[in-house]
């Protein structure tokens, strides 16, 4: 059975916020990788296979002047996984 090569991934580290949809408060993480079909990141909590979030992306650290930016208004979570210390990735 043929199956589509996987989407090459970029590493990137880069701050951002995420949000559960209907959440007020913005929660810290941090970005992993991501390629053209999503983005892998560090969240503060577990989040739920399916759960729609919202996520602002700070491209650049170093200019304060530049605040974080929209990049993917909702997004569903596709998987997730814990590090060994509990740290939900």
């Amino acid at each position: 059975m043929y199956s589509p090569p996987r989407k090459r991934r970029y590493p990137v580290n880069w701050p951002l916020q995420y949000r559960r949809i209907n959440d007020v408060e913005w929660r810290p993480g941090r970005t992993i990788n991501m390629s053209v079909s999503g983005i892998l990141f560090e969240a503060q909590e577990p989040l739920k296979h399916d759960e729609a979030v919202e996520l602002l992306i700070g491209l650049i650290e170093n200019r304060p002047d530049l605040s974080m930016h929209r990049m993917l208004p909702t997004r569903l979570v596709v998987r997730g996984s814990c590090s060994p210390v509990g740290k939900p990735t």
